[in-house]
């Protein structure tokens, strides 16, 4: 595909979204588009699925892969109505995000912060890697992983039940 065909494809994505189009106009353009092989662009993740990382310490740990957090109806303000996790342990609470090198940014640092605030006023303990610490020391990751978990657990059963 040329980068002329692409720089048209995606004018044409931002003009269809940006003005009400008849369902008939929506769907020919859309067949034009497949023609020059435009993809919208993927929104949030890294638009593979889980990465190598994700995989190898939900494997390690029994984990589940790509979990929806609800917000909604917290009482927080601007936050969406659900944060994604790489990983979770939904009976401890339990969050864990494995960073790739764009999470160094200013402004990925300064979402993430909001991310964890945000889980850890709803009650989630979020630890966070990074790929290369996942690559490099799998072990000891899961070692943290499952050793916060059986603290999590314990906190549970030893706290005071509510009424």
């Amino acid at each position: 595909m040329s980068a002329t065909n692409k720089r048209m494809g995606d004018k044409i994505s931002k003009w269809m979204s940006a003005r009400t189009v008849s369902d008939q106009t929506r769907k020919r353009i859309s067949e034009s588009l497949k023609l020059i092989d435009h993809k919208p662009k993927v929104r949030g993740g890294n638009g593979t699925g889980p990465t190598l990382s994700q995989h190898t310490l939900s494997f390690m740990c029994n984990l589940l892969m790509e979990y929806a957090i609800p917000t909604a109806g917290s009482g927080i303000a601007k936050v969406p109505n659900c944060y994604k996790v790489d990983l979770a342990e939904p009976l401890v609470k339990l969050a864990i995000e494995v960073d790739g090198s764009s999470h160094s940014s200013i402004s990925r640092k300064a979402a993430d912060k909001k991310k964890t605030e945000t889980l850890n006023s709803l009650g989630w303990c979020v630890l966070r890697f990074t790929n290369k610490e996942v690559l490099l020391g799998a072990e000891q990751c899961a070692e943290k992983i499952m050793s916060t978990i059986s603290r999590l657990k314990e906190m549970r059963i030893t706290s005071p039940t509510e009424s």
